[in-house]
């Protein structure tokens, strides 16, 4: 629900906003491309090679992907993260 590029999003992103392009969309709107969609339960991303047309898609920490976000994602990819770590 928080616009990526609300301060507290962008100074969490600690700069790379302005290192590829960053948007927000509705699911209906993703341009063409292979959805990587960022979740906990999803395949490691270190293990991957994304394509350059690679849409990466981010839901909230608190509320995760809507479920057409998911359901329209090619691929569930998780950031590792070790335990107790917020």
């Amino acid at each position: 629900t928080l616009d990526p590029w609300h301060p507290t999003v962008v100074r969490g992103g600690a700069g790379l906003h302005f290192a590829t392009a960053v948007e927000r969309l509705d699911v209906g709107e993703l341009p063409p491309g292979p959805v990587f969609a960022l979740d906990p339960e999803g395949e490691d991303i270190r293990k991957l090679k994304l394509p350059d047309d690679a849409l990466l898609a981010f839901g909230s920490e608190r509320s995760g992907l809507s479920r057409e976000l998911r359901a329209r994602a090619d691929h569930l990819v998780a950031l590792p993260m070790r335990p107790q770590v917020s």
